[in-house]
C-alpha cells in the first residue's frame, strides 16, 4: 500500500506526463519568442516579419511580430526574447516599439528604476505602457498591459549583433525554432562586406531550406528573401552563412574620433605565434566537471540530464571527476578512469539532487581555483564548466568572479553552454581567465551522441592563442580575448581622439611564450550602408567598457559613479544596456509628465532596401494589420477591469490555482500548505514539461484537468488527530535540523517547529532552507510567521 507521501509523488509525475503528452521532449527549451497572458497561454502570432543586415560582422536585425488576444477578457501580455548570444557577445536591443490606437510608440532609453517605476503607476491607469528590459543573461522580457479583448497588438524590436569570422565563415544564426504556430511569416537578408573583397553567402530558413541568393551587380551585395502566407511552426533556426576566403584587417574611423578594427588572424601570423606549440587536440588526462542544479535549470531538466549524460559518456577515455555545484559544491562521482556507467551514473545523481538552490559562482571557482590543476610537472587539467553562468548569489560582478582564477599554465577552463540562456559577459570573463573557451551546445533530445561527438570536437581542439590590443592613447575593448586560430576574426574598438589622424590600436598574439604583433592598416571612412550601425555598436562597446570599470570599482561610491555615466551615455545614443530599460508611453504627454527626455525628431536606427540608416519617426512606414482570425475562447477566467486584477496573478500555469496560506496553523499535513508545496512543485514541472515542447499552443483537454484535479487534491485531504502529538514526535525523530536537501522532509520539520512554536530555531532553519531552496513560498512564509511570533514575546 502507498504512503501519502507516495501518493503524492505518483500524483506529481503523472501530471508531468500528462502535460507532456503533446510534443514533449522534441527541443527542451522554451522559443526565442514568446508574448503569453499571466498564466503562461500563447497569444496568437499573427505575424512575423524579419529584416536582416549583415556587413562583414555587423548586424543588424529587425522583428516585426503581431499577437492577437484570443481571450473575452482584458489581459497582460508577458514579451520574452531571447537574443542570440555570439563569439563577440550578446546581442543588445537597438529599439523598442509598440502600435497604440493606430500610432507607432517609440520607446526610450529610460534609467531602469525609474522606467519600473513609470510602468507601474501607469499600470494602475489602466492604460497602454510597455516596459523591455534585460533579465538574465540574453532573455530580455517586456510587460503589455492592457491588450483588450481579442485585440490585436504590434510590437518592433531590434537589435544589433556581431558576427566575427571563425575559420575564415561568419554565422549569424537567428533563433525560431520552437516558436508558436504564426500565421504569416516573412524574411529578408542583405548580406555585403565592409571591402572590396569577394564573398559568397547561403541561407536557411525553416520551411523553405535554402533560399537562393540574388547578387547586386551595382554594389555586389546579396539579397535573400522567404515568405508565407500559410501557417508555419518553426522547427529550425534562420542560419546565415557568409565565406570570405581572402580578408583583411581593416580599420574604420565614426563619428566623435571613434575608431572600429577588424583583425584577421592569417596562417603565417598563427604560426608564428604556435612556432613552439603542439598541434595536436587538448586531450588532457585528467577532466574535472562541473555541473550547474541550481533553480535556474529546472525548466529544462528532462532534456537536460539525457544531454549531460551523452556528453560524459562520449567524451575523451581518461580521469574524470564531477561535481554538482548551486549553493554548495558535492562531488557526485570521485576522480576514476571513465567507464561504461559514467554517463548514468551521474544522471542519477543529478536527478537525486533536484534543481534547487541559487547560483554561487563565487563559491564554484574558489573550488575550481583549490581542486582543478594539475600536481605533476608538465600535465594540465581540463575543467569543464556546465552552466549559464548567471550568478544569484554572492558575488555576480563578471570582473570580480574572473579574478578568483589565478593564472596557471596546468589547468584550463572551458565553459559549456546548453541552450540559450547564457550571461556572455561572465563567460567571456571566466573562459579567458582560465585561458579556455566558450562551446554552445544545443539543448535537445534529439540525435544526443552526434552532438555530444561535436561539442567535444570544439572542446578538445587545439587551443588558440591569446590576443591584447594595445592602443597609444585613449580607451580600447575588448582588453583580452582568447582562442584565436588562423582565419578569426577579432573587432576591436578604440577612441580618445578626433579625426582620421587617430592612431589604429594594435594586436599582440600570444601563445606560451611566443608572440606576434598585428596591425590593421590605414584609417578609412564607413560607407553610408553601415555607418549609423558602426557608430552604435562603439557606444555599446563604451559601455561594456565602463560595466567592467563599475563591477571593479573599490567602493560603493565609485561604482554608483560610474552607473551614473552609463545611464547617462545610454539615454543620449538610445543604445540599451544592463542599468537601462526601453519604455513605451501612450502619449508625448505622458513622456512630459514624467519628465523623460523625448525627441520627437530623433531619427531611429531601421533596415532599409541598401542597408542600415537613421530615419526620421516620421518616415517610417510599416505595413497594415492583419485581420484578426475567428478562434474559439478558452479563457476561464472572468473578464478582468482594472489592472490591479491582471497584475495579482502570479501563477505562470493555466492548470493549477495559487496557494493561499492560512495563518492558523500552517503543518505540514494541514491541507493549504500539503496544497501549497505540491501545488509549488506541479507549476515546477508543468513548466518544464512546457518548456520541452517545441509545438506551439496546444488546448488540454478536459478530461486532463479532470484527472489532474483528482490526482492532485484527492490524496492530500487527510488531516491528523492530534498536531501537537505528531509535531513532538517528529522533533524527536529529528532532534536536530535534516541536512538533506529534500523540499518534503523540509517541510514537514519547519512545520512541526511551528506547530510547537519553536520560532528561534524555526527561523533558523528557515535561513539554511531559503538558501537552498529560494523559490518555495512556504520557506518564506514559516520564516515570517517565526519572526512575528519572536517579536509579539520580546
Amino acid at each position: 500500500m502507498f504512503t501519502l507521501a507516495q501518493w503524492r509523488r505518483f500524483a506529481l509525475a503523472t501530471c508531468c506526463v500528462l502535460l507532456a503528452l503533446p510534443d514533449a521532449y522534441c527541443t527542451g527549451t522554451g522559443p526565442a519568442v514568446s508574448l503569453q497572458n499571466p498564466e503562461g497561454q500563447d497569444l496568437i502570432f499573427l505575424r512575423l516579419a524579419v529584416d536582416t543586415v549583415l556587413f562583414g560582422p555587423f548586424g543588424f536585425v529587425e522583428n516585426e511580430m503581431v499577437f492577437q488576444n484570443p481571450e473575452d477578457r482584458q489581459i497582460e501580455g508577458r514579451f520574452s526574447f531571447a537574443l542570440p548570444v555570439g563569439p563577440a557577445g550578446v546581442a543588445m536591443p537597438s529599439r523598442f516599439a509598440m502600435e497604440i490606437q493606430g500610432r507607432l510608440m517609440e520607446g526610450e532609453v529610460v534609467n531602469r528604476s525609474k522606467a519600473q517605476r513609470v510602468y507601474r503607476e501607469i499600470l494602475h491607469e489602466a492604460r497602454d505602457p510597455a516596459l523591455l528590459e534585460q533579465s538574465q543573461g540574453n532573455i530580455f522580457t517586456a510587460r503589455v498591459f492592457p491588450i483588450a479583448p481579442r485585440a490585436v497588438v504590434r510590437l518592433i524590436l531590434s537589435y544589433a549583433v556581431l558576427a566575427p569570422l571563425r575559420d575564415l565563415q561568419r554565422t549569424l544564426t537567428l533563433p525560431l525554432a520552437g516558436l508558436p504556430e504564426i500565421q504569416n511569416f516573412t524574411f529578408s537578408a542583405l548580406v555585403g562586406n565592409l571591402g572590396s573583397m569577394s564573398f559568397s553567402a547561403n541561407c536557411s530558413v525553416p520551411g523553405f531550406g535554402l533560399v537562393s541568393g540574388q547578387r547586386d551587380a551595382d554594389s555586389g551585395h546579396m539579397r535573400f528573401a522567404a515568405s508565407s502566407s500559410q501557417p508555419l511552426a518553426p522547427s529550425a533556426d534562420v542560419v546565415l552563412e557568409v565565406w570570405e576566403p581572402v580578408q583583411a584587417s581593416s580599420v574604420f574611423s565614426v563619428d566623435g574620433g571613434q575608431l572600429v578594427s577588424t583583425f584577421v588572424v592569417d596562417a603565417t601570423q598563427e604560426a608564428a605565434a604556435e612556432s613552439n606549440s603542439s598541434q595536436q587536440r587538448f586531450a588532457p588526462s585528467t577532466w574535472i566537471i562541473y555541473v550547474d542544479t541550481s533553480a535556474s535549470t529546472a525548466d529544462s531538466s528532462l532534456v537536460r540530464l539525457p544531454l549531460i549524460a551523452a556528453l560524459l559518456d562520449a567524451m575523451p577515455a581518461s580521469n574524470v571527476q564531477v561535481f554538482a555545484f548551486d549553493i554548495e559544491v558535492v562531488e557526485i562521482r570521485a576522480l576514476a578512469f571513465k567507464d561504461a556507467s559514467l554517463g548514468a551514473t551521474v544522471q542519477t545523481a543529478l536527478e537525486d539532487r533536484f534543481p534547487l538552490g541559487a547560483t554561487d559562482l563565487e563559491l564554484l571557482l574558489e573550488h575550481v581555483e583549490s581542486h582543478g590543476r594539475s600536481q605533476a610537472e608538465n600535465e594540465t587539467v581540463g575543467v569543464l564548466i556546465l552552466s549559464d553562468l548567471i550568478a544569484t548569489a554572492k558575488e555576480r560582478a563578471a570582473m570580480k568572479l574572473a579574478e578568483l582564477l589565478e593564472p596557471s599554465s596546468r589547468r584550463v577552463v572551458e565553459v559549456g553552454v546548453i541552450g540559450t540562456k547564457f550571461d556572455s559577459f561572465a563567460g567571456s570573463a571566466i573562459s579567458s581567465a582560465g585561458n579556455g573557451r566558450i562551446v554552445t551546445i544545443p539543448l535537445t533530445s534529439k540525435n544526443l551522441q552526434s552532438v555530444a561527438a561535436e561539442a567535444w570536437s570544439d572542446l578538445t581542439r587545439p587551443l588558440g592563442s591569446q590576443a591584447a590590443p594595445k592602443v597609444s592613447s585613449g580607451w580600447v575593448w575588448p582588453q583580452v580575448a582568447s582562442d584565436l586560430h588562423a582565419g578569426d576574426e577579432l573587432i576591436v574598438f578604440s577612441g580618445g581622439g578626433s579625426g582620421l589622424s587617430l592612431s589604429a590600436p594594435e594586436l599582440q598574439l600570444a601563445r606560451q611564450n611566443q608572440s606576434v604583433t598585428l596591425s590593421p592598416g590605414s584609417v578609412q571612412a564607413a560607407a553610408a550602408a553601415f555607418s549609423s550601425l558602426l557608430t552604435r555598436e562603439v557606444v555599446r562597446a563604451r559601455l561594456e567598457l565602463l560595466e567592467s570599470e563599475r563591477q571593479l570599482a573599490t567602493s560603493k561610491a565609485a561604482a554608483k559613479e560610474v552607473e551614473y555615466q552609463m545611464v547617462q551615455l545610454s539615454e543620449q545614443n538610445r543604445v540599451m544596456c544592463p542599468h537601462t530599460a526601453l519604455l513605451v508611453l501612450e502619449t508625448d504627454e505622458d513622456y512630459v509628465r514624467f519628465e523623460i527626455a523625448q525627441d520627437r525628431l530623433s531619427p531611429v536606427l531601421v533596415v532599409t532596401a541598401n542597408g542600415v540608416q537613421l530615419l526620421p519617426r516620421k518616415d517610417i512606414v510599416l505595413p497594415a494589420l492583419p485581420d484578426p482570425i475567428e478562434v474559439t475562447s478558452t479563457s476561464t477566467a472572468p473578464a478582468s477591469t482594472t489592472a490591479a486584477e491582471n497584475t495579482s496573478v502570479q501563477c505562470n500555469s493555466s492548470v493549477f490555482t495559487c496557494p493561499e496560506f492560512v495563518d492558523e496553523p500552517i503543518f505540514l499535513t494541514d491541507d493549504t500548505a500539503l496544497d501549497s508545496a505540491l501545488g509549488d512543485m506541479a507549476r515546477s514541472g508543468a513548466e518544464s514539461m512546457q518548456s520541452a515542447s517545441s509545438g506551439s499552443r496546444f488546448a488540454r483537454p478536459s478530461w486532463i484537468s479532470i484527472v489532474l484535479a483528482f490526482l492532485l487534491f484527492s490524496f492530500a485531504q487527510s488531516s491528523w488527530a492530534n498536531l501537537e502529538q505528531d509535531a513532538a514526535d517528529l522533533l524527536k525523530e529529528l532532534p536536530s535540523p535534516p541536512t538533506a536537501r529534500l523540499r518534503e522532509t523540509a517541510t514537514k520539520y519547519a512545520g512541526a517547529l511551528w506547530t510547537a512554536r519553536k520560532a528561534g530555531e524555526l527561523r533558523s532553519f528557515c535561513a539554511d532552507w531559503i538558501a537552498w531552496d529560494p523559490t518555495n513560498s512556504l520557506a518564506f512564509e514559516y520564516m515570517s510567521k517565526a519572526a512575528q511570533h519572536l517579536g509579539q514575546n520580546t
